[in-house]
């Protein structure tokens, strides 16, 4: 309810695959530079802004949070279909360092596997 950044471009954070850019930078230009997005995204931020302004569980809320459903996926600004490897490198003398079981951004990817009780051994 409270975070609009999967529906206004560039649709997602610094740690997500982004795409409309140019768009964000015409949104957050006024218009002065970028290219303008299409009717669609457009609508797509008017109706974020009146979901997160309705009440939640009422009727408009269901009915523009519908409408917003519809309009991701009927126009595909994501499409999941590729599964990309995520490589871990490491040296033998890396102790105390477990296989990872899962990939997530980059940032925090090492967190579960509590990387500040790695150590080298020579």
């Amino acid at each position: 309810m409270g975070n609009n950044e999967m529906w206004v471009p560039p649709f997602g954070t610094y740690f997500e695959h982004r795409t409309g850019m140019l768009w964000a930078e015409w949104v957050s230009s006024n218009g002065a530079n970028g290219v303008e997005p299409p009717a669609f995204v457009k609508s797509m931020m008017d109706d974020i802004n009146a979901f997160q302004s309705a009440t939640p569980g009422s009727a408009e809320s269901a009915a523009i949070g519908a409408r917003m459903a519809a309009t991701m996926t009927e126009n595909l600004l994501y499409i999941g279909t590729v599964l990309a490897t995520s490589p871990i490198y490491r040296r033998n003398e890396l102790k105390n360092f477990s296989s990872f079981q899962t990939a997530s951004y980059d940032y925090y990817r090492t967190y579960p596997y509590r990387a500040t009780q790695w150590f080298l051994d020579e």
